[in-house]
């Protein structure tokens, strides 16, 4: 149903309603209704059969590991798919986030019978949405800090590089390409959620730091929320000297609260910095760190 660039066969975590999608991404995201209309504009008036949804791109794991892989809606905001809509819902007689899906373009298509199954090997494409470019998918991600799409991309991760669309699978894909980087962390998930994952501050400067040169640092930087202005940085450091001059994404749990990314520094160097707080209580933690971002704006590492 939904086509992202990464892959032809699903997987795009903004396929959701146009009204949705205009309040929770930003307007990005392709719908159900925009499929239907492609058919109609073909001449499609009616379907005899059923409209079979496609999930398979994916494992059938509908959580992540801090939930041993079970639904974990709280925390994910919705059930992982290769196959999903309105952020992976679903809904009294869609039991799955692809028979939902299944379900809303059959909405769109006057109400055809659904159902769920693999695409026949010579089935003709009659209609295709896209999803947003990666760059867009990964500030839709950083800037709420959207476990749903973490996970979902890290399931693509796996499906186009690692051979199984998997949050095992994706992981290994990302330690893979970290390791081209010289830092080696523990990566259980893609949101972060698990606290078998592991690294540390200076690992993730060092990557910070690594990238920084990259095309793919600029897309990083880009994605990040600005510390004191939006997301989940907006109260870090609001009203001290380090707002709007740091970007960066923070990774919190109960009694976790990390922060890392990029300072324009007093001598205008842009300054790399990860904050690991362990044991006290969010909210201080968060105080702690906008002293801390608020200082190192005051660095010149020019200076002697």
């Amino acid at each position: 149903m939904a086509r992202q660039p990464l892959s032809p066969r699903g997987g795009d975590p903004t396929f959701g309603a146009a009204a949705f999608n205009r309040v929770w991404e930003g307007g990005h995201g392709p719908s159900a209704a925009e499929l239907a209309a492609q058919l109609a504009g073909l001449g499609i008036r009616r379907v005899t059969g059923a409209v079979i949804g496609d999930g398979s791109r994916f494992d059938s794991l509908r959580g992540g590991p801090s939930s041993n892989f079970a639904p974990d809606v709280a925390d994910i905001g919705g059930e992982l798919g290769a196959l999903t809509y309105n952020h992976g819902a679903t809904a009294k007689g869609a039991s799955t986030p692809g028979a939902y899906a299944t379900e809303q373009l059959a909405f769109a298509l006057h109400g055809a019978k659904v159902g769920a199954g693999v695409t026949p090997r010579h089935a003709r494409v009659l209609a295709i949405v896209d999803s947003p470019p990666v760059s867009i998918l990964l500030r839709l991600m950083d800037v709420p800090s959207d476990d749903f799409f973490a996970e979902m991309l890290t399931k693509q991760l796996g499906a186009r590089f690692g051979g199984d669309g998997s949050t095992a699978a994706g992981t290994r894909v990302i330690t893979h390409a970290v390791a081209a980087y010289g830092v080696h962390p523990k990566v259980h998930d893609g949101s972060g959620l698990s606290r078998a994952d592991s690294s540390s501050p200076a690992e993730v400067v060092d990557l910070l730091r690594a990238v920084w040169p990259d095309p793919l640092g600029k897309i990083l930087r880009d994605s990040l929320p600005v510390i004191g202005v939006d997301g989940t940085t907006r109260r870090i450091a609001a009203g001290t000297v380090a707002q709007g001059r740091c970007v960066a994404k923070t990774g919190t749990l109960d009694y976790v609260s990390n922060l890392a990314g990029y300072c324009d520094g007093a001598g205008h160097q842009q300054l790399a910095f990860a904050i690991f707080i362990d044991g006290p209580p969010n909210q201080p933690a968060l105080t702690i760190e906008g002293r801390m971002v608020a200082e190192i704006v005051k660095l010149d590492a020019a200076a002697p």
